[in-house]
């Protein structure tokens, strides 16, 4: 901008990183959909990617959208979203599933050592991947696994007290 040093700017608008951005982007979004009459369908929008179902009116709006807001990148029948594979079956059915997701997961490694002292307490380190496996099962099973939520509540409730066998029951949970 060729600024003197002692000339500033002032932000007339929200910028990418302020507190209130993703805000004022729901605000932006949400007014421009309204202003289309976008109620013949589904959007859902995770930062700065969205996925959309609808009729011949909605996918008529969100040509509207594109005009305003140029998308990256659009898909169908069958991609990525937010590390969820959604595939629509010819039949119209939706099929979720994560197994990529999964098996890009952080390994933790446990020595032939370590894992003859299944009572120790687990290191800070293992703690901290722990911590990450974890995370990453919450969001597995919030999305396409339901059926490891009672697992992933006891792996919780011990991460502060984990031992080495909670640690390989950690690793094994996604197996």
């Amino acid at each position: 901008m060729d600024l003197k040093p002692w000339e500033c700017c002032e932000l007339l608008k929200s910028a990418y990183g302020l507190v209130n951005a993703p805000l004022l982007w729901y605000e932006e979004l949400k007014t421009s959909l309204l202003n289309l009459g976008l109620i013949h369908g589904l959007v859902g929008i995770h930062v700065d990617d969205g996925i959309g179902a609808g009729n011949a009116h909605f996918q008529q709006c969100i040509a509207k959208l594109e005009q305003k807001f140029p998308f990256g990148s659009t898909k169908e029948g069958c991609f990525m979203f937010t590390g969820i594979q959604i595939t629509q079956k010819p039949n119209g059915s939706i099929e979720l599933d994560q197994e990529k997701y999964i098996e890009d997961f952080l390994t933790i490694e446990i020595t032939r050592d370590r894992r003859k002292l299944p009572e120790a307490n687990v290191s800070e380190i293992e703690r901290q991947a722990v911590r990450g496996l974890i995370g990453s099962i919450q969001y597995g099973a919030s999305n396409t696994r339901p059926d490891l939520s009672a697992k992933l509540s006891f792996l919780q409730a011990k991460i502060t007290v984990a031992t080495v066998q909670d640690l390989m029951e950690a690793k094994k949970t996604f197996a």
